[in-house]
C-alpha cells in the first residue's frame, strides 16, 4: 500500500515490484503467493488506512506492505490530514448558518410559518455564515522547512503510522513498515528532472532542499515506529546505493528499480512467510475481554 511510487504506473504490469516480488516468493518457497497493488497515485497514509480497513481487510492478507513518506509531505506541509483540498480530501464538512438552521428546524416542526421565521430572520442572517469547517490542528509556522514545522508534521506521519499499525494487527494481518527511496541529483539534467520540480508536491509551501532533509525525516520516523512497534521493517531507502536509472524523477521508479525492490523486498520477506507454521494463533476476543 502506498503512493504512486508503489503503484508503479509506468513501470511495465509483469515489473512492478508488488506483483514481483509475489513470483519471486513463488518460487523460493515453493508456496502459492498472491502479491495485490492497493496503492495510488497521490494517496499518503490515511488515505491508506482508510482503504486498509474499508478494501483490503475483507481480502483476510496475511501481511500488508506500507511506504508512505512524499505524499504526507506534500499534505502536511500544508495543512493537516483532514484539511486537504482538491481530489484527494478525506472530509468535507459545512457549518451550517442560522438561517440554514432555522429552515431545517419550521420546516420539520412548523412548516406552515417558515415563510415568517426566513423574513424575520433576514436582517441577522448573514452574520453567520461561514465557510467549510477545517479540523484544524495547533497553528504551525507557515515554512515547512522550520524545525518546529517538520516536528509537528512529524507527529502527526507518526500517529498515522501507529494507527495502520494497530488497525492491520486488529484484523489479524501482520504489517510492515518500509521506508521510501529518493534518489539525489547530481547533474544538471537530472535536477530538471526532479520530481519537486515537475510534480511542485501538489503545490506545498517547501523547496527542494526542505524536502531531501524532511524527507529524511519521515524516513526516520518509519524506522522508530516499526522499532517500537515491533513490526517488521523493510528499509529500502538504505538497502541499495539507488541511481538515477533506478528512478526517472528522484522518486519513481523504472523497471529496473523496481526489479531491484522486488528483490529487496522478497530476500526479507522469505525468512517470514517461511516461519508461516509458528505463527501464533489468533487473539481470542472472549478472553481478552
Amino acid at each position: 500500500m502506498g503512493g504512486s511510487t508503489t503503484e508503479c504506473l509506468y513501470v511495465s504490469p509483469k515489473n512492478r515490484f508488488p506483483h514481483l516480488t509475489a513470483r519471486k516468493l513463488e518460487t523460493a518457497l515453493d508456496l502459492k503467493i498472491n502479491g495485490i497493488n492497493a496503492a495510488r497515485s497521490g494517496n499518503n497514509s490515511m488515505h491508506s488506512l482508510l482503504l486498509l480497513l474499508g478494501k483490503v481487510v475483507p481480502l483476510r492478507p496475511d501481511y500488508v506492505v506500507l511506504m508512505e513518506a512524499t505524499n504526507d509531505i506534500g499534505t502536511l506541509s500544508k495543512a493537516d490530514y483532514w484539511s486537504q483540498t482538491g481530489p484527494k480530501r478525506i472530509v468535507d464538512v459545512q457549518k451550517i448558518s442560522l438561517d440554514q438552521s432555522i429552515r431545517i428546524l419550521t420546516n420539520s416542526l412548523i412548516p406552515y410559518t417558515s415563510d415568517l421565521v426566513s423574513r424575520s430572520s433576514s436582517p441577522i442572517k448573514n452574520l453567520f455564515r461561514a465557510s467549510p469547517a477545517r479540523a484544524g490542528f495547533a497553528s504551525r509556522p507557515k515554512t515547512a522547512g522550520t524545525k518546529r514545522k517538520r516536528e509537528a508534521m512529524g507527529r502527526e506521519f507518526s500517529s498515522m503510522l501507529r494507527t495502520f499499525v494497530d488497525v492491520a494487527r486488529a484484523w489479524h494481518i501482520k504489517p510492515i513498515l518500509m521506508t521510501q527511496v529518493r534518489v539525489r541529483a547530481r547533474s544538471q539534467a537530472e535536477k530538471r528532472d526532479d520530481f519537486l520540480n515537475r510534480e511542485r508536491l501538489g503545490s506545498a509551501r517547501i523547496n527542494s532542499e526542505d524536502f531531501a532533509t524532511t524527507h529524511q525525516y519521515f524516513n526516520s520516523i518509519t524506522r522508530k515506529v516499526a522499532s517500537s512497534k515491533k513490526v517488521l521493517l523493510i528499509d529500502l531507502a538504505d538497502a541499495h546505493d539507488w541511481s538515477y536509472g533506478d528512478v526517472y524523477d528522484a522518486i519513481h521508479f523504472t523497471d529496473q528499480g523496481s526489479t531491484k525492490v522486488a528483490e529487496v523486498i522478497a530476500a526479507k520477506l522469505e525468512g517470514e512467510i517461511s516461519r508461516r507454521g509458528q505463527i501464533e494463533p489468533l487473539d481470542d476476543p472472549i478472553a481478552e475481554n
